[in-house]
Parts: structure tokens; C-alpha cells; sequence
């Protein structure tokens, strides 16, 4: 086991891809960054998370506001590639209609917080980190392990990405110099701030409503590692 761990924490990175969080870009750049201590990203895929991990590893993710997440995976279930890319479960296919089923997401946040909160935020066994973008950040990040090892697992807050990214780089992947991040996977819009009232008033509904859910459950963890990660400075 020592001889494993020496191998696999040999100053080595793996990037932990939780939806709608710049994955696509992290996994671009880390690809590109030419450091020995990544493990390579394209074998990153979204079924990579930090309990599939051996424990030891180092791990670094991005992290992003829960509301912003809920905003990002609605447009992209709804909108964008997601139901066509993904494999479709009985609760996604549901939350699929009911998003098409209003003009907007923004419309299906005000007026369908019951049939959003029954589908899109009801998670079965069908349910995984490879067919459902509208998941706990917490399925892809231990967030004990986070808060207690914060040198071997590193959040880099969406935010502030392409500053949290060069400094990570710098430090950790001993970059000389740090090119601009490319996004490759856009989203129609950053969510504004009348978006984001819209995703506050369907999570108060649904955590006031079904407070035994896993996304209810999980929601203030969630919004912890986020605040965790984008209140520091340590990167900067």
C-alpha cells in the first residue's frame, strides 16, 4: 500500500469534473498545461469523483455557487446538449418536459417549483454522476475530506477561474507562464441576478417542502465547500 500511495501521490493531480463547474475548460487546460503531475484529464471523466479515488490522491476541482449550478444544468437540460448527450432516467426525461413545458427556465423556476422539485431535484438509483447534471456537488467532492486536508484537495472557485487556475498552476504544476483559459463549453448566458432569484425561491420551495431529500440533505454542504473555496485567498 505504501509503495501505491508513493506512485500515485508522486506530486500528482487528479481533477475531479463536477457538472456545470468549467470541467470542460479545467480538463482542456490541465491537458494542455504539459505537467508531469497531472494525471492525464481526458481519462478524467465524469464518473471520476473523489470516492472512486484511491483516499491518498491528490484532487482538485472547481468549485461554483449551488444557484448558479441549479441556473447552468436547467439551460443545459433544457436547451443546450444535455438531453441529448446524456443518458435520459425517468426523472430526468420528467424534468425535461417540464422545463420545455414553460417559455424559459426562468418561467419553470416561478411557476413549476412542485413538478421541478418532484423530478429535475428527485434523485433514484438511475440517478448518477454521469446521467444527471442537477446533483449535489457533494456526489463528486468528500466535503470532509475537503475541509479537513486543504493542501491535497484544492478548490478553485468559478468565479474568479482563469486567477485561481495561474496560481494553482504556478504553484502546484510549477508552470512557468499560464495561458488563457478557453471556454469551450458556453453557456447561453452567466446567470443574472433575477436568474438567480428564480433558482433561491425554487430551492427554498423544495428544501421547505421535501426537507428529507438528498438535494435538500445536501444543499447546505454544497453551498459550504463553495463559500469554503471562493472566501479564500490562499490561492491569490
Amino acid at each position: 500500500l505504501l509503495m501505491r500511495q508513493k506512485s500515485c501521490d508522486n506530486n500528482r493531480w487528479h481533477f475531479v469534473h463536477v457538472a456545470k463547474s468549467a470541467g470542460t475548460t479545467m480538463a482542456h487546460a490541465l491537458a494542455h498545461s504539459n505537467a508531469p503531475e497531472v494525471f492525464p484529464p481526458r481519462l478524467q471523466v465524469m464518473s471520476v469523483t473523489m470516492y472512486s479515488l484511491p483516499r491518498f490522491v491528490r484532487v482538485v476541482f472547481v468549485a461554483r455557487d449551488p444557484l448558479q449550478r441549479l441556473t447552468s444544468a436547467a439551460r443545459y437540460w433544457r436547451d443546450g446538449d444535455g438531453y441529448r448527450a446524456s443518458r435520459i432516467t425517468t426523472n430526468t426525461g420528467l424534468c425535461y418536459d417540464n422545463l420545455r413545458a414553460h417559455a424559459s427556465v426562468d418561467e419553470a423556476f416561478v411557476k413549476a417549483p412542485f413538478a421541478l422539485s418532484t423530478t429535475c431535484l428527485n434523485f433514484t438509483r438511475e440517478d448518477t454522476v454521469e446521467t444527471n447534471p442537477f446533483l449535489p456537488i457533494q456526489r463528486w467532492i468528500n466535503r470532509t475530506k475537503f475541509l479537513a486536508q486543504p493542501k491535497r484537495i484544492v478548490g478553485l472557485c468559478y468565479d474568479r477561474l482563469q486567477s485561481d487556475w495561474e496560481a494553482f498552476a504556478i504553484k502546484n504544476l510549477r508552470a512557468a507562464s499560464v495561458a488563457p483559459l478557453k471556454n469551450l463549453n458556453p453557456s447561453p448566458r452567466h446567470p443574472s441576478p433575477e436568474d438567480l432569484a428564480g433558482a433561491s425561491k425554487l430551492v427554498a420551495f423544495h428544501l421547505s417542502e421535501f426537507p428529507a431529500s438528498e438535494y435538500a440533505l445536501a444543499y447546505p454542504g454544497d453551498r459550504a465547500i463553495f463559500e469554503r473555496v471562493c472566501d479564500s485567498l490562499e490561492l491569490l
